[in-house]
């Protein structure tokens, strides 16, 4: 039994992040991006959360794309992340950081998806998810700062893409990481 698993039982609830845990969203961005500027950037060459790394001048178009449907069409589950959605449903609490335009999205995605039953909690971008009390839970999430801000019982940084590069959301965190569900 690995770590993740091991956890995933230990824990009470399971709390887990949406962009880039659940969802390829690096992924789906650029696609988009790429077809509009005629670039060949995959969401493993995004190094930095706003994409100025890639597209120096359309961090504002990044954001407007979580919000769209083009972004919905294109985003697709990480590898194993809805095999162990179904696994674990009964436990798994979803946490999004998100304005009320993308929740509707991504509660339509999952519900479209088969995932009705797990609830997702909504918290406004300008809020840390440390609101929500995680005591007794697991929290999987991609970014570093969220991790160390919780309180939950286990933390485990999920990082999608299986490299030694550093990304700037993922800076800082010194405890468990994962790279595959």
């Amino acid at each position: 039994m690995n770590k993740l698993e091991q956890l995933s039982e230990k824990a009470k609830f399971i709390f887990v992040d949406i962009d880039g845990t659940i969802l390829a969203s690096n992924d789906a961005v650029c696609k988009i991006l790429n077809k509009r500027y005629h670039k060949h950037y995959t969401g493993r060459d995004v190094m930095d959360w706003n994409y100025t790394d890639l597209y120096p001048t359309n961090s504002d178009e990044v954001e407007e794309l979580f919000d769209s449907k083009e972004f919905f069409k294109n985003v697709t589950f990480v590898k194993g992340a809805r095999k162990y959605l179904t696994k674990y449903r009964d436990k798994i609490i979803i946490i999004s950081k998100c304005n009320f335009k993308n929740y509707l999205h991504k509660r339509l995605y999952f519900n479209d998806k088969g995932f009705k039953d797990i609830p997702i909690i909504p918290v406004p971008l300008d809020m840390s998810k440390n609101i929500i009390n995680m005591k007794g839970g697991l929290f999987i999430d991609d970014c570093a700062i969220n991790l160390k801000e919780s309180n939950a019982t286990y933390k485990l940084m999920f990082m999608e893409y299986n490299d030694d590069k550093k990304r700037s959301w993922q800076k800082g965190f010194r405890g468990t990481k994962i790279t595959e569900w």
